[in-house]
């Protein structure tokens, strides 16, 4: 259980890294230099997050299967759309939900069977 725990974590995390990317993206949009967002404090930290968690996910490999760990990661879809819902203001459209819903069902179904 405390393995399904860390996988979760692990993702969650990975989520929040490509939102700290998207805000270094559209801040050095906004500030005419879009070739510098990698140098900028938010890609930074978001790349360091993204480093943290494939580490954490090469660690996890050992543990879990790879069928359950790469299935887990389609949890990236609601989490990625609710926090860019709430920390970015972008809009999700009825329709990108409806997708994400049947995503994730699929993986149920991949899980179950």
């Amino acid at each position: 259980m405390m393995i399904l725990l860390l996988a979760v974590f692990s993702i969650f995390f990975s989520s929040l890294a490509h939102l700290f990317l998207k805000k270094a993206a559209l801040l050095s949009m906004q500030a005419g230099r879009p070739f510098l967002a990698w140098l900028s404090p938010y890609a930074l930290f978001g790349f360091g997050i993204l480093l943290s968690t494939v580490v954490l996910t090469v660690a996890l490999l050992r543990e879990l299967p790879l069928t359950v760990l790469t299935s887990l990661t389609a949890l990236s879809y609601p989490m990625i759309a609710l926090l860019s819902k709430f920390m970015l203001q972008e809009l999700i459209s009825f329709r990108q939900w409806l997708g994400i819903a049947c995503v994730c069902l699929g993986v149920l179904l991949f899980n179950l069977g």
